[in-house]
């Protein structure tokens, strides 16, 4: 009992290690500067740098606080996420699952403010994974 315990257990290791080496590493597909009032911006991520399932935002400088994202696919269709989240410099988002398998994302659209009275203008990278 024992052995077969010890077995199921590797197998789990070895097929999550195998999922994990399948999706790759997070690519870098934009940056922006946060300005310090709500606002609106945009990254264009464009066909060049592929598909990808998932994204998420990595926050630098200043926190952000993000209220609304609408993901452009390169076949014109919208995927609209609300986010209502706090981030705090060097902090990160929850990963955002793409509907409909790997896509082509042509840009992506995000509304925010940010603390930056204290630490000036933030900066927003995004990142997605194939």
């Amino acid at each position: 009992m024992q052995f077969m315990r010890r077995v199921s257990v590797v197998l789990l290791v070895v097929a999550l290690s195998t999922t994990l080496a399948m999706a790759g590493p997070w690519k870098v597909l934009g940056t922006c500067k946060a300005n310090r009032l709500t606002d609106r911006d945009t990254i264009h991520v464009g066909a060049d740098k592929g598909t990808f399932r998932k994204i998420k935002f990595k926050v630098f400088k200043s926190g952000v606080d993000f209220h609304d994202v609408n993901v452009h696919f390169a076949n014109g269709e919208v995927f609209d996420v609300k986010m209502k989240e706090f981030i705090r410099a060097g902090g990160e988002t929850r990963v955002i699952d793409l509907p409909g398998g790997a896509r082509t994302i042509e840009k992506v659209v995000f509304w925010y403010d940010t603390d930056g009275k204290k630490r000036g203008k933030g900066k927003v990278r995004l990142l997605g994974r194939r």
